[in-house]
């Protein structure tokens, strides 16, 4: 996952395998470190994305709770906007579901737009 404005966080079903090893290690009590280069931006995003659907919390609340533990999270411009269309779509990470997979396509189209 890159850093940069353009990437798409749903793309290459990073959240949805990245949810299921976060989940296996919290069910076993296991300890993992999520990592990038910085800390700052793609590793915050990911737990970011991991604390909204495990908890049911907005973009917002689960920002909050990070950045009280971890003072520099700052996810790009472009990830926050995604993570808040994953707020308004329920949290959705699924590939499979086709008719869900469109309508994130779409979102995530007119979002390009909107950014550019």
């Amino acid at each position: 996952m890159l850093d940069v404005e353009n990437q798409n966080i749903f793309s290459s079903n990073i959240l949805q395998k990245t949810f299921n090893l976060l989940q296996k290690c919290w069910e076993n009590k296991q300890s993992i470190l999520v990592h990038c280069e910085s800390g700052i931006s793609r590793s915050v995003t990911i737990i970011i994305a991991f604390l909204m659907k495990k908890n049911n919390w907005s973009y917002l609340n689960s920002f909050n709770f990070l950045k009280e533990k971890h003072s520099i999270a700052n996810p790009n411009n472009s990830f926050i906007k995604q993570l808040e269309l994953f707020e308004k779509i329920g949290f959705i990470t699924d590939p499979i579901n086709l008719k869900n997979q469109k309508y994130l396509e779409i979102l995530l189209l007119l979002m390009d737009i909107y950014l550019n």
